[in-house]
């Protein structure tokens, strides 16, 4: 059974080949990505393929952890990357270009003693940090 089987067995998913070829594209990126960009890469694959799919699949992936969401800086687009099966990571994201970092989570500690001092169940947390990447300085620079 390969991992993409076991994943969504374990998430109680059908697996379709549309779900399946979404995961893939998710599983093959390096930063996070639209909708329309996943949809693009899959009409390649699957002739009959829709972007209302597309977006229903990923709003069950993201309803069952599989996937998160992150907010694009120029377009307010909604992007997606996977959020099982890698380390959990926040973003620098350049406010000229849209670039994103990825950066590791400074809040691994500071969840677990939130936890004992409020009680809480902590499900998830979301950090971006934003400025101006070396490209666009050096671009503004030279003008």
């Amino acid at each position: 059974m390969t991992k993409i089987n076991e994943i969504f067995k374990e998430h109680g998913i059908r697996l379709t080949q549309q779900r399946k070829e979404i995961f893939k594209i998710l599983l093959n990126i390096s930063q996070p990505v639209s909708a329309n960009y996943i949809h693009n890469l899959l009409k390649n694959k699957l002739e009959k393929s829709r972007l209302s799919t597309v977006y229903r699949n990923l709003n069950t992936f993201k309803d069952l952890g599989i996937i998160k969401e992150v907010s694009s800086v120029n377009n307010n687009k909604k992007l997606y990357e996977l959020s099982i099966g890698s380390n959990h990571h926040h973003h620098l994201i350049c406010t000229k270009c849209g670039e994103m970092e990825p950066l590791d989570c400074p809040l691994e500690g500071y969840e677990d003693e939130l936890k004992k001092k409020t009680d809480y169940k902590i499900i998830d947390h979301s950090i971006n940090i934003y400025g101006i990447c070396p490209d666009c300085i050096n671009k503004t620079q030279k003008k």
